[in-house]
């Protein structure tokens, strides 16, 4: 998998809920309505003290301008999901992304003392690793 860290939405800690720096899709006029474009959410560290977060696809005609929610594009992780290596996506960018910026905006419920994750758009589509996926032993 290729990841372009010109891609990557947020990655590191989340106490609060906020927003990920903003993410342009440069010269595509209306991304969501091209070949699918993977999305990747992954939890990175266990979150402790969360009782869930929400995790919406905002979209923007400038890294300055007013995000608003693309709709549909939320996905809500309750406390049990939050652990390491759990692997939520978006299977692409959703057909109504029709501006040029996006971001991602969490909603944390509860006190959040620790977790972190990883969520960008990606390449192609990545499945996990898998025991014996790589070669090394023969």
């Amino acid at each position: 998998m290729i990841i372009d860290s010109n891609l990557v939405l947020c990655e590191g800690a989340i106490t609060a809920s906020g927003n990920s720096q903003p993410v342009a899709l440069s010269s595509l006029t209306l991304p969501g309505k091209l070949t699918a474009i993977p999305l990747k959410l992954c939890i990175t560290q266990a979150f402790s003290g969360a009782e869930s977060i929400t995790f919406t696809l905002q979209q923007a005609d400038s890294a300055t301008g007013t995000f608003t929610d693309i709709a549909g594009s939320s996905l809500s992780l309750a406390a049990a999901a939050l652990t390491q290596g759990t692997v939520q996506a978006w299977h692409s960018l959703p057909p109504n992304c029709t501006k040029p910026w996006l971001r991602l905006h969490y909603t944390v419920s509860g006190t959040v003392t620790k977790g972190s994750i990883f969520c960008a758009l990606l390449r192609e589509e990545e499945n996990g690793y898998e025991q014996g996926q790589y070669g090394g032993q023969r």
